[in-house]
């Protein structure tokens, strides 16, 4: 996983919810 802030941003952003509509791939894929 990159440290980069938009990617901790991305994270944040799965986490608060959208990961339950997005596939485990794209979870994954950060």
């Amino acid at each position: 996983m990159r440290s980069n802030p938009r990617d901790a941003c991305l994270q944040g952003y799965w986490q608060g919810g959208a990961d339950r509509d997005m596939p485990p791939e794209w979870r994954r894929s950060l």
